[in-house]
């Protein structure tokens, strides 16, 4: 069990034990998949993605009405990334 779920049980050591569970704490263990998380998430919102799949599935395709705008040369406020707040930052050129 790496970390514990925020609604799930404490588990005591004597369960611990008893089942085989190794508790580990990895602070780092996935900054690197969060920061290309918060990247693809910040590219989807800023090119309307979710609505141009929703409008192409709905049968329409109204291309310009989807077209988003470029983060090249935008301020941009990374907040709540943890320790991924930095890669996310210099993944898309900016300074830290």
């Amino acid at each position: 069990m790496k970390r514990r779920p925020a609604a799930a049980p404490r588990l005591t050591r004597r369960a611990r034990a008893q089942h085989g569970c190794l508790v580990v704490n990895a602070p780092t263990a996935n900054t690197v998949a969060a920061a290309e998380h918060g990247i693809a998430l910040i590219a989807a919102l800023s090119r309307n993605v979710a609505q141009a799949d929703a409008s192409i599935k709905a049968g329409r395709w109204e291309r310009s009405k989807y077209t988003g705008v470029s983060i090249v040369g935008k301020t941009l406020a990374i907040m709540g990334f943890g320790k991924a707040r930095p890669g996310v930052a210099c993944a898309i050129g900016y300074r830290v």
